[in-house]
């Protein structure tokens, strides 16, 4: 197995910031599907040596999406559980099968997302923050009113979403960030995704959201979340570390007394959560303990603490 492509696949990973979780774990898939194919292990143990090695690799590319680290521990998982049945051959045909139908399983789940959030912000104003292709999903699938995005700095990953929105010819306003507190107002619901859900029914999101979240509540706007089940993660608040990417991306020439902290994630509490709308329905705290559970069996097929 050519360690090239996997370094070249988490590298290209690590570093993109345009695109959301499920995005960059379907990416994480197609490339542990291709180093698969290119596989030219000699036997199981040595195939499942590789294959292990390139799922963790690629699983912690971007700790903080955990859907990346769900599906590629999950399919890691499934293809160890069939190893003692299968011969090398057979092994890597289930394994790459069951790659496409993680990929399908995932876009489909997206589809229902969007079709019961675009329910509950019918023919409303709704405000979002960055960039989640499960929330223009729902938007493109509901008649509302209008759409305000915040910029999302400092990549502007809003300004992607606002430009998306326009092509389907729905009336979109674009914000500051800054901006945020005083465009609640004139929304009458938040939506926005999430790259992770913690095991209390926090959530994990581009720095913003929990600003975002806090300016719903004072409002009384509800503020939705749209989610597959697949970025639940078996970890709580104090287990997590937040991403913490280049302070260029902020400021390039600064006295050198100056820190620059360029937080790239921020945590929202599930008190600030008026539904967690996932594949599944709406799910409750008490639920995300049980499927955080089902996780960790996945997790340990790649040694994750």
């Amino acid at each position: 197995m050519k360690k090239s492509l996997i370094n070249e696949a988490v590298k290209r990973i690590s570093l993109d910031r345009e695109h959301g979780a499920a995005q960059l774990a379907k990416e994480a898939l197609k490339a542990l599907k291709l180093i698969i194919k290119m596989d030219k292990s000699k036997n199981l143990t040595e195939f499942l040596i590789n294959v292990e090695e390139a799922g963790f690799k690629l699983a912690n590319a971007r700790p903080s999406m955990a859907s990346l680290m769900n599906l590629i521990s999950k399919t890691i998982y499934l293809i160890k559980e069939n190893s003692n049945t299968l011969s090398l051959k057979e092994l890597k045909k289930f394994a790459i099968l069951k790659i496409n139908e993680v990929i399908f399983e995932s876009e489909n789940a997206v589809n229902k997302i969007a079709e019961l959030a675009s329910k509950l912000i019918k023919e409303k104003t709704v405000i979002t923050h960055s960039f989640s292709s499960t929330v223009i999903e729902a938007i493109k699938k509901s008649s509302v009113k209008k759409v305000i995005v915040s910029e999302g700095r400092p990549l502007f990953e809003g300004r992607k979403t606002a430009i998306q929105l326009s092509k389907f010819n729905i009336p979109t306003v674009l914000i500051t960030d800054a901006a945020l507190g005083f465009f609640i107002s004139k929304s009458e619901a938040a939506l926005v995704g999430c790259d992770s859900i913690l095991i209390d029914g926090s959530i994990v999101n581009k720095v913003g959201t929990y600003l975002l979240a806090l300016a719903a509540k004072d409002n009384n706007i509800p503020f939705y979340v749209v989610s597959e089940t697949s970025k639940i993660i078996p970890k709580n608040i104090n287990e997590i570390k937040l991403e913490i990417v280049s302070g260029k991306e902020i400021a390039k020439k600064l006295p050198k007394k100056i820190k620059v902290e360029n937080l790239y994630f921020d945590v929202t509490k599930p008190n600030l959560i008026t539904a967690l709308i996932t594949e599944e329905g709406i799910i409750k705290p008490e639920e995300i303990k049980i499927k955080a559970q089902e996780i960790l069996k996945h997790y340990n097929a790649l040694k994750i603490n």
